[in-house]
Formats: C-alpha cells, sequence, structure tokens
C-alpha cells in the first residue's frame, strides 16, 4: 500500500520472549482497551460538534504541526483551530491533551485530532506491539469491540494492528448513525503506544467516504513523528491528586 502503511499480516508470529519484569502485549487485556478508549470516546464524540463541515487535494503542500516532540504534517489548506478550541475538547475529555484539532476545507468533510494520552497501556510500546502473535492482538482487540457493541453508539467496528513506516499501532474503526444533531460519521483512528503514554490519531468523514480519503489519511499518517516512549507510571512515580 503507499505510504508504507497496511495491516500487519496475517502470518503467525513466534510468542513473545522478554526477560522477567519486563511489559509484554499479554498485560493488555480487554479491561485495559476500554478503560483506554472510553477515556477517549468523549474526545472524539466532541469534535463531531466542535468542527464545523469540511477541499482537499493530494497536490497540496504539508505545513508541520508539532508540540512535546509529537509532530505531524497535514495539507496547508485545512483549517486548524486555535488553543481555546483544544482546551474546551480537553475539558469536555476526562484527560488527555489535544495537540491537533483540523479539518479539510469545503466541500470536502475530512477531520483529524491528535491526542497525548496520559496513560498508555500497562507499559506497551511501538516495538512490543509488534512482536504480538495474531492471537496477542485478537485478545487485545475484544475489548475495543466488546465495549462499543455494549456502549451501542457505534456500528461495525473493527480493531487490528497496523504497521506505518516502522512504527506499529492499534489501528480501529466504527461508524455512527447520525442522532439529532449529531450527522452520521465515521472514524478511524490509530493509537501509538509509547510505554507511559500514547499518542492517539483520529479521522472522522462522511459513511462510504473512508475508500475516498484512504490516500489522504496514509500520506498524513506516514508524516507523523508519536514522540519519545516514556515509562509507565507507577504506584512511586504517579502524581498525587
Amino acid at each position: 500500500m503507499p505510504c508504507g502503511i497496511a495491516l500487519d499480516s496475517p502470518r503467525a508470529r513466534p510468542p513473545l520472549r522478554r526477560l522477567r519484569g519486563e511489559p509484554s502485549i499479554r498485560m493488555i487485556g480487554k479491561e485495559t482497551m476500554k478503560e483506554h478508549f472510553m477515556r477517549y470516546v468523549s474526545i472524539f464524540a466532541l469534535c463531531l460538534f466542535a468542527l464545523a463541515v469540511p477541499r482537499h487535494s493530494l497536490a497540496a503542500e504539508l505545513k508541520t504541526y508539532g508540540e512535546g516532540g509529537v509532530s505531524i504534517s497535514i495539507p496547508n489548506t485545512w483549517k486548524v483551530f486555535d488553543q481555546n478550541m483544544r482546551d474546551q475538547v480537553m475539558r469536555n475529555s476526562g484527560g488527555g491533551k489535544v495537540l491537533l484539532l483540523a479539518e479539510a476545507p469545503a466541500p470536502e468533510f475530512l477531520k483529524i485530532t491528535v491526542a497525548e494520552a496520559p496513560a498508555g497501556m500497562n507499559g506497551l510500546t511501538s516495538a512490543i506491539l509488534g512482536e504480538g502473535t495474531d492471537e496477542d492482538i485478537r485478545k487485545m482487540c475484544k475489548g475495543y469491540i466488546d465495549m462499543v457493541n455494549k456502549a451501542g453508539q457505534g456500528k461495525d467496528p473493527a480493531c487490528g494492528r497496523a504497521k506505518i513506516g516502522k512504527l506499529y499501532a492499534v489501528a480501529t474503526s466504527q461508524r455512527a448513525e447520525a442522532e439529532g444533531p449529531r450527522p452520521a460519521l465515521g472514524n478511524s483512528t490509530w493509537i501509538f503506544p509509547r510505554g507511559g503514554k500514547s499518542t492517539v490519531v483520529t479521522f472522522l468523514y462522511k459513511p462510504g467516504e473512508k475508500t475516498k480519503h484512504q490516500k489522504l489519511m496514509q500520506r498524513i499518517l506516514s508524516t507523523l513523528v508519536p514522540g519519545p516512549d516514556t515509562a509507565p507510571q507507577t504506584p512511586e512515580n504517579t502524581p498525587r491528586r
């Protein structure tokens, strides 16, 4: 696929071999996935209302935005929302830091959110994710799929491992039907685990237009620098409230 982005090969991978005490993908069960996604579902839901209707071109030049070691490039024709809007999203998200909110110009409808999750996934990193077996990934993703189905707010949830350049991410997607003022939307999210944190990139689009926007989303994702790995939180290094 273009830009080096592809779902991981279905071939079986060898079992993980790690030193005692080192984190493993098998530590990431469905409950951890549920907590991780429930924390950030409000970020993505708020974007449904916070951003207006979005014209983009694959030929458009890219402009890079970055903060705290995380950077990504988007077309320079896109509207980028200011700090006030990002602060509003953060206040309603229950945690996390929104690094970028942007949308393509009308008449196209494509939006992006880049956020940094304050808590990682039990020490999971891109490298460990890449070493996981197919069964590890299936078990990890079951939590996300169960959460979406139970909440009843999304349809056709999908989850798997994706490789973007040399990085591995947890890739998810779902669609939401129209409800009240909220339009029907499709949602594709990539979570880049970084030990004690995660970088989360989400695209929103009209249902049925994922294929239409796929090349541009892949082009943007290929520019992502997710930031350095950090130590997972422990009782010793967790800030007291």
